[in-house]
């Protein structure tokens, strides 16, 4: 109803439930929860930011039990689609996700509020995702790998 631009914006749909989550933010629990597959337990707010491009993310993720941050570090380095972001450089931006294939992950750190916590910021591309991901369907569907 009124402008974004240059403006942050909580979550602009009024869900049935004003005390639950939105359309949005519940979708995302069920793409969580479908990818990991596994329910796991998720709040999120959902905040328009508009940009030139790409999307960020800030997560909070509770561990099943605390580990060192290295730790999370090397498994991030290890997983498919993630670039691991220099933690001595600024970022990674929107701008820098953008034509990439890969979710860049940035400011990984220890969550101080819990013993199992880990904080981190997450750029991507979901248009340049969503292709690579369609691409990589039909060519394991069609046997083209």
């Amino acid at each position: 109803p009124s402008p974004v631009a240059f403006d942050c914006v909580p979550e602009l749909e009024q869900p049935d439930d004003p005390f639950g989550p939105g359309r949005a933010e519940a979708q995302l629990a069920a793409l969580l929860h479908a990818l990991l597959e596994t329910p796991v337990p998720i709040a999120a707010t959902r905040v328009r930011v508009p940009t030139f491009a790409g999307l960020g993310v800030s997560l909070d993720v509770e561990l099943a039990k605390p580990v060192e941050i290295d730790l999370v570090r090397a498994a991030l380095i290890e997983a498919p689609g993630v670039e691991l972001w220099d933690p001595g450089a600024p970022g990674p931006s929107t701008r820098d996700a953008a034509t990439r294939s890969q979710v860049l992950v940035g400011r990984l750190r220890r969550d101080p509020t819990s013993a199992a916590g880990a904080l981190l910021w997450l750029a991507a591309d979901p248009v340049r995702l969503a292709a690579t991901n369609a691409v990589r369907l039909a060519e394991a569907r069609l046997e083209l790998h």
